[in-house]
């Protein structure tokens, strides 16, 4: 059995998918990068980065002038 790819597998290569989860408080479906761990809240929530800057009230909005 060989290790070297074959020159049809190195055109292709590996299509891989990114995780996903559902947002629990907007429902949306994000990347796992957006996941947010919000332990200001017993239990603690799992959220979107949006959903978590919505809640603490620093979202990120810059005033134009």
């Amino acid at each position: 059995m060989t290790t070297e790819l074959t020159e049809k597998e190195r055109r292709e290569g590996k299509k891989t998918e990114e995780i996903m989860f559902k947002c629990k408080i907007c429902g949306q479906v994000k990347p796992l990068s957006q996941l947010r761990e919000l332990r200001r809240f017993f239990p603690v929530l799992m959220a979107c980065a949006g959903c978590d800057d919505k809640m603490s009230g620093s979202g990120r909005t810059v005033r134009a002038g």
